[in-house]
């Protein structure tokens, strides 16, 4: 796919202002241009050189003015009808800060790089680490530190036509202390699934009161219907059917919500 994203300025030349069209020159700003896929990627939409919207150096951003950002994509007539059935995903997120008070804050030009997971069907073993089943079951998830959980998940292998929870899974049983619910899906008929969210969950990830707080959280895929009762919001297990589920796979992660 091919990418264009800028700031549509145009209506500081008298034209319709956010109208979705590259206008240089009415003054639009190109930000990136190119094929993708895009890797995670950061642009300062204020520095000391410009606010892109202006122009004007060390103008931080109007909470009374509305600004634009346009996006453009393409596919190339050379891909031909193979990439009909194929799915492109993205999220975009914005991370801004007080000016008052705070002159000598520069925008970060550094691209936050993803966190990645993979989740698997395991044995469960007594006193130790459950073995992970390599087979083509399993379950990718990306996310990112922030004010929110912001996360994709592309699984496989699973129980076909069935809804699924991933869960911050908090020991000990039954996983709420504190636990927190994070997004649901279905799988289709061949039992994929892919889903994706930003949630505010509130919280980092462990907590103090989590039985694994020294070495890191627990994401877990379950059976909608075996967390919280089906309830699609933060709760216990209500029923354990483990070889139904993905675990993380003896690899606990770390979540800094930024704004708790």
């Amino acid at each position: 796919m091919i990418f264009k994203i800028w700031a549509d300025v145009a209506s500081t030349s008298g034209a319709e202002p956010g109208d979705n069209k590259f206008e240089p020159e009415k003054g639009d700003r190109l930000l990136t241009s190119g094929a993708g896929p895009i890797i995670p990627t950061t642009w300062a939409l204020v520095t000391p050189a410009g606010n892109v919207f202006t122009g004007l150096p060390n103008d931080p951003l109007d909470g009374s003015q509305t600004h634009y950002l346009g996006v453009e994509w393409s596919i190339p007539t050379t891909v031909g009808n193979i990439i009909q059935t194929d799915n492109y995903q993205a999220d975009v997120s914005f991370y801004v800060e007080q000016s008052r008070n705070n002159s000598h804050f520069i925008c970060p030009n550094a691209a936050p790089q993803p966190n990645t997971l993979r989740l698997e069907n395991e044995i469960i073993v007594e006193n130790g680490p459950w073995t992970v089943i390599n087979d083509q079951t399993y379950a990718d998830l990306t996310w990112s530190d922030g004010n929110t959980f912001a996360y994709t998940l592309n699984g496989q292998g699973l129980a076909t036509s069935t809804a699924y929870s991933l869960i911050y899974y908090a020991d000990g049983w039954p996983g709420n202390n504190p636990g927190a619910f994070i997004g649901s899906g279905t799988t289709d008929g061949s039992g994929v699934i892919s889903f994706s969210g930003s949630p505010d969950l509130g919280i980092d990830m462990p907590m103090p009161a989590d039985g694994n707080f020294s070495v890191g959280a627990k994401i877990w895929l379950v059976r909608s219907s075996d967390y919280n009762s089906g309830s699609l919001s933060t709760g216990p297990m209500t029923t354990w059917n483990p070889s139904q589920y993905l675990f993380e796979g003896n690899v606990y992660i770390h979540y800094n919500d930024t704004n708790n």
